[in-house]
Formats: structure tokens, sequence, C-alpha cells
């Protein structure tokens, strides 16, 4: 595969991870503040919610690592721990009339940091074995 065939390739797998990433904000967003009876009571029957923290922030970890590279994993980290306590923040307002739990935040940061670290970890081996590739093969 040539070199521009190779970044058009990488720019695509970008795009589709950032495009991913704000659906699945925007989907975070709207279950963690819609009415009870609407979003968390249906999934509530099956899983709890930590277990809904851990895997919406787990997803979204995921796909920052997709979108913008291990090298910004950082500022993802960072970004998506922020959004954590922005929805805590919010769930905790009467117009919303949900629970504000600090457990929730630090559940969601525990997610954060585990998606991330793995991702990025996987993005990094994918990387090098391609490097290898690119630079061995005929």
């Amino acid at each position: 595969m040539s070199e521009k065939m190779q970044r058009a390739r990488s720019g695509n797998r970008l795009l589709l991870g950032r495009v991913l990433f704000v659906t699945c904000c925007i989907g975070v967003l709207f279950l963690a503040l819609a009415p009870v009876e609407f979003a968390a009571g249906r999934i509530e029957e099956h899983f709890s919610d930590k277990v809904q923290h851990f895997v919406a922030f787990a997803c979204l970890g995921c796909l920052a690592v997709l979108g913008w590279g291990s090298s910004n994993a950082i500022v993802a980290i960072a970004g998506l721990s922020l959004l954590g306590g922005f929805v805590e923040l919010l769930q905790g307002l009467p117009i919303v009339n949900r629970d504000c739990d600090i457990a929730d935040w630090w559940t969601d940061n525990a997610a954060i940091l585990l998606s991330v670290a793995v991702s990025s970890l996987l993005q990094g081996r994918h990387s090098s074995s391609h490097d290898i590739r690119l630079t061995d093969g005929p």
C-alpha cells in the first residue's frame, strides 16, 4: 500500500472516530439528563447505575483515542473527566430531577483512565507493527 493511500486511510479512521465520539457524547448526555422514567428506568432493570457510567465513559475514552490519537490522551482524560463532573452537576439540578453522586464521577474517571490507557497501548502496537511492515516489505 502506498504512503498516500496509508495517509488517506488514517485520515478516514480519525474522521470516523470523531463522528462516533460526538454521536456517543450526544447519546450519553441525553441518557444522563433525560427523565428517569425514559432513560434509566429501562436500562437499570438489567445494569446498575455504576455499570452504566463505566460503560458510557469507557466507550467515550476509546472513541477519543480513535478519533484524536494516543498523543492527545491527557487532553482526552481531562476533557472526559470534566464532562463526567458536568453531568453530575447537571443531574443535581432540581429541573433535571436526577441524583448527583460523586461515586458516579469516580466511576467515570476509572473508566476513562482504563479505556484511554488500553486504547493508547493497542493503537501504539498497531501503528508500530504497521510501520515495520511498511519498512520491511517490498
